[in-house]
């Protein structure tokens, strides 16, 4: 055969391996859809489309090498594979009726306090069972290729382990840009079915291409020109091991370490990066193309045939086995490199940058690349420098397999049996990941177990390999095989052993990754590696908030996902008081994502009788314990029924209605959390409510474009035309229902006065009716102009998710835009009375009119404050306190920002400015909220002007109202150091300080204080 039809068979094959990764993106996509995004459900998927591809490589490999006519078979699969890809998603509607009705009773399996272990059992297996029939057929199909385009391309024995390769790069070169074309390009633009329908066209063209070519090529039943009576076949048994059973078993394992490391590394490249779509493509694609260039590399290297020629099977095994054990050691140190990225992160950033920023200075013209793409080209190549060493070993490993096991009768059949047991192996090194080793050891004790299996079994080829090394002969020849046989697993576990010590004595590096997120001088309250990810909760000690609470904050695979403190407070409970107080008999809640449980705890305080509350992470609702005081205590509540599941699978399979569905999920920005924010998940939700019945859905105004925003509520809207939109400190609530809104403004009031409610309104600062009204933002009307002529996000159009994360840099920032946005529609809730004909003109329109205007003032006071405009955004605080002394959240930030300013004016020296700043306060806590900060600050005040008695005066005050406050025994051991020096009461309070729960560098710096007294005046 030439090589240019040669050539373009590996260009076919390049586009099967493009379309096959499509395939795999958008079927688990699909299929998500239907049975859910928790971590069962997509291994269930992933685990039926990669079997299929083991036994399509078996089965078809074993039926080409007695059929032949490889072209024409790999036609017919092509055509088979593009076929039933058209067809798929009216078998997927299919299977979504059939999974319906097939569902086990309501919801036992999942529930706090039931025994639902053999129903959730029945339910995996409903799932594998619709899976295994929906993608069976195509992935055979699939795995078929491999072996019969081997069969057709692969003439000579003594060439079978580089072809191998090369075709199987090709093939994996064709998923990099699949995966690339994909998550880049296809579903953003053109949509998920028509990103099948473009997979499905790269298989029509493959199959048009092979078909033509067999036509035009003398293709005749290939049987032998691998003539076996010439080969020099090394004997491979040895008397305790049958080696080719070894390398067989070996590869099969390596296929289980390969899919290992892309389940944990990528659990932590996530706490290291965003966790948006664009990461998990990345870290796919750096897998991906180290695998291929593995493969490539290994077929391709001057060096490799001539050794292949003259003593086959010892080199090739002796390759084989350093393979796996370089597998081992490049995985475990893995560790280490995630451990040091910031070193990695900053060089690689600085240098993209300049790189960016020096091309544009030489294009005139142009610009530099700009910031979301430097920052993922920099993510790419600190992905590509930890993962491509070992994925290259585990690429190099498939050719070398297959040129070690040639003596299995048939190409077709021999590479079909290897590509079927390392496919065996990477099914079960998935499956074990995610749902054995992690839950049960953690990420860093299974990254290292999983790096000695192939070490292990590289030392036991290598210590039973009968063959010595290459090209010598004598007694050389028997010295090189010593060293080979003995040195190099002796050095292969001094180096293991050397990097387990430095991992370990490093700790664990996943939760030091995690807790390095965290805000400055937080503690670690819970940690645990799940498996449906990382959750870690973190507290802060700050003198920012009222009676110095700790900040508290949920954190899911290192982002932040919700909190207790008052702002969090204020949307986590409003979501549900706000509907649940306009609804005239609420009995059944459903709330989707628990997170803190703070909307569930806003739930129990109203008289409803069920409280349904899904996540799909169990570790979540663990953690809801540390979150006690903001959710009420809600996991003590009888009425709540726990619920471990995907929210949309949980809306889908169930039967039951609810009066009021409320849903706080993260930010679309995320991967795989815009299957919350459609407008199909919307639909769920709107058939799942009663007669009358409310939903409530927050809107982040982070992290998201304007145009990404109006999207989010435009698809809210196209849902629920009647809806409304209520706006907290920085985030959009939307309610909707079937009918309009009206309020009865006399029960909303009688409402609100009631114990458990008041209570839970009077800590996020709403004590009346009216500041309440005051977060409304729009009616129906103004949501219609304000969304008018703007898309929606869909389950075939998910672009939110792919155009959001390119903002993500932009953090913060982005919420004034948007905010600016919607204050051009904001109009006050007087529409929405029902008493409008009394409320027109009368005290109480001019009311809530009043509390409009100051709230107004307080969101422009936001966006000013958020755009670092600081005197504006003073301004505008004290015109909405001058309005309305009731806006607890405005005298707030005002104390907030002159706290602040207190601070620098003692770094300037400006002493009486900063008294005349501390008096301001004192006016505006009206609470007592800040007391103790306060007096804290006036005796840094005094103590700066040396006023030493009346600093220690206020230091003491501060103790009195809060004795668990650190920074006062500092500074009281500070006065008695260095002002008027009584060493015995400095450290007197420094240990006063000890004594409470701080963190690890509070203590150093006490301590060192400590030893600074007693080397100061001498004591021992």
């Amino acid at each position: 055969m030439l090589n240019y039809k040669k050539s373009l068979i590996l260009a076919i094959f390049f586009l099967s391996g493009a379309s096959g990764l499509i395939y795999e993106i958008v079927w688990t996509r699909q299929l998500s859809l239907v049975f859910g995004v928790s971590s069962f459900a997509v291994s269930t998927v992933l685990t039926v489309f990669m079997a299929g591809l083991g036994i399509g490589g078996y089965i078809f490999g074993r039926i080409i090498d007695k059929r032949g006519e490889p072209l024409k078979v790999y036609a017919a699969l092509e055509l088979f594979i593009g076929l039933y890809a058209v067809l798929l998603p009216h078998i997927i509607n299919l299977s979504e009726w059939l999974y319906i009705r097939l569902q086990p009773p309501l919801f036992p399996p999942f529930i706090k306090g039931g025994d639902g272990g053999f129903v959730f059992f029945l339910l995996s297996m409903e799932r594998f069972a619709i899976s295994f029939f929906i993608l069976i057929f195509p992935t055979i199909m699939m795995g078929g290729t491999l072996p019969v385009i081997s069969r057709f391309l692969i003439r000579n024995e003594e060439r079978i382990g580089p072809d191998a390769g090369v075709i199987y790069s090709m093939n994996t070169f064709g998923a990099v840009a699949g995966c690339m074309l994909t998550g880049f390009y296809l579903i953003e633009n053109i949509g998920v079915t028509s990103s099948l329908y473009s997979a499905a066209a790269l298989n029509f063209i493959a199959a048009g291409g092979a078909y033509i070519i067999n036509q035009k090529t003398e293709v005749r039943r290939q049987k032998s020109e691998l003539k076996t009576k010439d080969l020099k076949i090394v004997n491979l048994q040895s008397s305790i091991f049958n080696l080719q059973f070894l390398v067989l078993l070996a590869f099969g394992f390596s296929g289980m370490a390969a899919l290992s490391y892309e389940v944990l590394w990528t659990r932590v490249l996530i706490l290291i990066l965003d966790n948006t779509i664009y990461a998990f493509s990345i870290i796919l694609f750096t897998f991906l193309l180290g695998i291929a260039g593995g493969s490539l590399i290994f077929a391709k290297i001057p060096l490799f045939p001539p050794l292949i020629k003259e003593e086959r099977g010892g080199f090739v095994i002796t390759l084989f086995a350093i393979f796996q054990i370089l597998i081992g050691l490049m995985g475990v140190l893995s560790l280490l490199l995630f451990a040091n990225h910031n070193i990695l992160s900053s060089w690689l950033n600085s240098s993209v940058s300049w790189a960016s920023h020096g091309f544009a200075s030489l294009t005139t013209g142009f610009i530099g690349i700009g910031y979301w793409w430097e920052k993922l080209i920099a993510t790419f190549l600190m992905s590509f420098l930890i993962m491509i060493i070992p994925t290259i070993f585990m690429g190099a490993s498939f050719p070398a397999a297959v040129q070690t096991l040639k003596g299995i009768s048939g190409v077709g059949e021999g590479i079909g049996r290897i590509y079927l047991v390392n496919t065996a192996g990477a099914i079960i090194g998935s499956f074990s990941a995610g749902f054995i080793l992690l839950p049960l050891i953690g990420i860093q004790k299974a990254i290292i177990l999983t790096g000695t299996i192939p070490i292990a079994f590289g030392i036991l080829i290598l210590l039973f390999s009968p063959s010595p090394p290459p090209l010598t002969s004598g007694e050389r020849r028997k010295v090189r095989g010593g060293f080979i046989r003995y040195a190099i697993p002796l050095l292969s576990l001094t180096a293991g052993f050397i990097i387990l010590v430095l991992t370990l004595r490093t700790g664990d590096i996943p939760r030091l990754l995690s807790a390095v997120k965290t805000d400055i001088g937080s503690e670690v309250l819970y940690y645990k590696e799940g498996i449906a990810g990382t959750v870690l909760i973190s507290s802060q000690e700050t003198d920012i908030t009222p009676y110095r609470k700790p900040v508290k904050r949920l954190w899911i695979n290192g982002d932040p996902i919700a909190g207790e403190f008052r702002g969090a407070l204020q949307l986590e409970r409003l979501q549900a008081h706000i509907p649940l107080l306009l609804h005239p008999y609420p009995e059944d809640a459903l709330i989707i994502c628990f997170g803190t449980g703070s909307t569930a705890g806003a739930v129990s305080d109203h008289n409803v009788k069920e409280i349904y509350a899904v996540d799909i992470s169990r570790e979540v609702f663990e953690g809801g314990r540390y979150f006690s005081e903001g959710n009420r205590d809600i996991l003590n509540d009888t009425r709540l029924r726990i619920v471990i599941e995907d929210g949309r699978n949980f809306l889908l399979t169930t039967d039951k209605k609810f009066d009021f569905i409320t849903s706080e999920p993260p930010p679309p920005s995320n991967a795989g959390i815009v299957n919350l924010y459609t407008r199909e998940y919307y639909m769920l939700c709107k058939s799942r409510l009663k007669q009358g019945g409310m939903v409530s859905h927050w809107i982040p105004l982070h992290h998201l474009s304007e145009k990404d925003f109006k999207m989010l509520v435009s698809t809210f809207v196209s849902v629920f035309p009647r809806s409304t939109m209520w706006f907290t400190k920085w985030d959009a609530i939307m309610i909707g229902s079937d009918s309009s809104l009206h309020i009865d403004f006399r029960r909303l009031e009688s409402r609100i006065k009631e114990k458990k409610i008041a209570e839970s309104l009077k800590e996020i600062g709403i004590s009346n009716p009216f500041q309440l009204l005051s977060t409304f933002m729009m009616d129906e009307d103004a949501l219609s102009r304000f969304v008018k002529g703007i898309p929606v996000v869909s389950d075939d159009y998910p672009t939110i998710e792919f155009s959001a994360p390119r903002i993500h840099h932009t953090g913060i920032t982005i919420k004034g835009r948007n905010l600016s946005n919607m204050l051009q529609y904001r109009k006050p809730a007087t529409d929405i009375l029902r008493q409008s004909s009394v409320v027109r003109g009368g005290s109480l329109a001019d009311e809530i009119e009043r509390y409009f205007n100051s709230h107004t003032y307080f969101l422009k006071g936001q966006i000013n404050r958020n755009d670092n405009r600081i005197e504006d955004a003073v301004a505008d605080f004290t015109e909405a306190v001058n309005i309305n002394s009731e806006n607890s959240d405005a005298r707030h930030e005002l104390i907030s920002i002159y706290m602040n300013n207190i601070y620098k004016s003692l770094q300037r020296g400006e002493i009486d400015k900063g008294f005349n700043l501390a008096d301001e306060c004192t006016k505006l806590d009206r609470d007592g909220g800040f007391s103790a900060q306060l007096h804290n600050l006036r005796g840094l005040l005094f103590l700066s002007k040396k006023d030493v008695n009346r600093a220690v005066n206020e230091f003491e005050n501060a103790l009195r109202l809060d004795e668990k406050y650190l920074s006062p025994y500092l500074n009281l051991g500070s006065a008695y150091t260095y002002y008027e020096p009584e060493p015995l009461k400095a450290i007197a309070y420094y240990s006063r300080g000890l004594k409470l729960k701080i963190t690890a560098q509070e203590r150093d710096l006490i301590n060192s204080e400590i030893e600074k007294v007693k080397v100061r005046y001498k004591i021992q």
